[in-house]
């Protein structure tokens, strides 16, 4: 919105503590196995009035374990991305409404998938998309949240 970044991930964010501490802003461990805790923590540190900045001369290196090549772990965490985002639209009081408008981008991206069936990349993109709005569903709707680490 605006061109404001309101979330990051923490393997390529550096900020100044003194928000963070006057804030008493904390990562929640309780969402350490289950993922959420940048998009919960980057969502109050934007709250409190923490600015994200963008670097696109930035270079990140990241270590990607062999468990989380597959398409079903990408489906899993994508879906646990979806229970995440779905928290954050708890907040604004109108699940009925998150739960209509997730469901039709489901239903969407259902159909994407299946229209291009035949071309992986494109038909993993769908599919992943999907498990994303199903898991904001899922939220919103009251299931417990997955453990995906």
């Amino acid at each position: 919105m605006n061109g404001q970044i309101k979330s990051g991930y923490t393997g390529n964010v550096i900020f100044r503590r003194d928000l963070i501490e006057r804030a008493k802003l904390r990562f929640r461990v309780e969402l350490g196995k289950s993922g959420g805790e940048d998009s919960d923590f980057f969502s109050r540190f934007f709250e409190v009035g923490g600015r994200i900045g963008y670097s696109p001369d930035a270079v990140v290196y990241e270590q990607v374990p062999l468990g989380r090549t597959s398409v079903a772990w990408l489906l899993r965490r994508s879906f646990r991305r979806g229970q995440s985002h779905g928290s954050l639209l708890a907040r604004r009081g109108r699940p009925l409404i998150e739960i209509v408008l997730a469901s039709a981008k489901a239903a969407f991206c259902g159909a994407g998938a299946a229209l291009f069936f035949a071309h992986a990349v494109r038909r993993i993109r769908f599919l992943t998309r999907a498990a994303l709005h199903i898991g904001v569903v899922a939220r919103l709707a009251g299931f417990r949240e997955i453990t995906v680490y």
